[in-house]
């Protein structure tokens, strides 16, 4: 299972790492397949795989503690990331695109 983070209208970093934060936190609970999120950003800019560098490094940082394998920590980290910037939309996180078409939202 592979999922791309970045699409073509709307590529800054705060939109990547926003729509990065959201792949990652739907690792599928009890997934036994290779779970795969991958930045297809095709410019090739540094401050894009910076970006990604430093998310890699704090997902790395996540210990395998209190009797949990590292997937479920991993889990519960996203989950709480995601609870506290679920209000972060677009316009917020710098995006170009400020909202989305409603026929998009339906």
């Amino acid at each position: 299972l592979v999922v791309g983070v970045t699409g073509g209208g709307d590529e800054g970093k705060g939109t990547m790492i926003r729509n990065t934060i959201g792949m990652v936190s739907g690792l599928p609970p009890e997934c036994r397949c290779r779970f795969v999120v991958c930045n297809n950003e095709e410019g090739h800019r540094l401050e894009m795989m910076t970006c990604w560098e430093k998310f890699c490094a704090v997902l790395a940082a996540i210990p395998n503690f209190g009797g949990l394998s590292y997937e479920d920590n991993l889990r519960q980290f996203m989950a709480v990331w995601c609870e506290e910037t679920k209000n972060m939309n677009l316009d917020s996180v710098g995006g170009k695109v400020k909202q989305l078409d409603p026929k998009i939202l339906n």
